[in-house]
This record gives structure tokens, sequence and C-alpha cells, in this order.
């Protein structure tokens, strides 16, 4: 009988030590499949990437070799319109200095009649006090 417990003790701790196994066993397979998913995700994603951008390039190539003349155009036509810009600042400025001397001489002419009628109000005043 004490052979039979001492078997009986020796059978649970095995059975005990093979259930651990097989937990440890589970959650390893678990984490491989997790990881393994993660990692498949991340790979279809680089996937998606990595095909948008050969779309891209793709596009581009097409573009270019299509039509070389229309994708040259818009670096021309940025050109054309920096060009513009410093024109219409040369010609702004020119204006404003036109503007200014206009100014300059309506205040000439307006100090002008000023000193013309303020003289002929004199003189009247002075011709009006001799009588």
């Amino acid at each position: 009988m004490y052979n039979m417990k001492i078997k009986e003790k020796e059978f649970q701790e095995s059975k005990e030590f093979i259930n651990q196994a097989i937990n440890i066993s589970n959650e390893i397979k678990n984490q491989a499949k997790n990881y393994n998913f993660a990692n498949a995700i991340q790979i279809n994603q680089l996937d998606l990437k990595i095909e948008k951008l050969d779309d891209k390039i793709e596009n581009l190539y097409h573009a270019v070799n299509s039509n070389p003349e229309k994708s040259l155009s818009i670096p021309m036509i940025n050109k054309d319109i920096d060009n513009l810009e410093d024109k219409v600042k040369i010609l702004s400025d020119n204006f404003d200095h036109q503007i200014d001397r206009t100014y300059q001489m309506f205040m000439w002419v307006c100090g002008t009649l000023a000193l013309g009628v303020l003289g002929l109000i004199i003189t009247v005043v002075i011709a009006f006090k001799q009588k």
C-alpha cells in the first residue's frame, strides 16, 4: 500500500508537470500567433505603401514620358509667375512714386493759390483803408 501511495503521488506530480508543460506550450503558441499576426499586419501595411508608391512612380513616369512638354511647362509657368510678380512690384513702386509726386505738386498749387488769395485780400484791405 505504501508503494501504491508513492506511485500515486508520483503520478500526480507527473500529471501536474505535464499540465504545466501543456500550459506553457499553449502560451508560447498564442504568443507566436499574436507575434506572427502583428508582423503579418505590418508586412501587409508595408506592401500597401509600396504598391501606392509604385503606382505614383508609374503615373509620374507616364506623365513625363507621354508629354514631356507638359511636365516641363509647370516650372516655366512658375518662372513666368515670379517674373510677373517682379514686374507688378516695380509698377506698384512707380505708381506710388507718381502719387507722391502728384500730391506734392497739388500742395504747391494749393499753397500758391492761398498766397495769391492772401495777397489779394491784403491789397483790397489796404485800398479800402486808403479811401
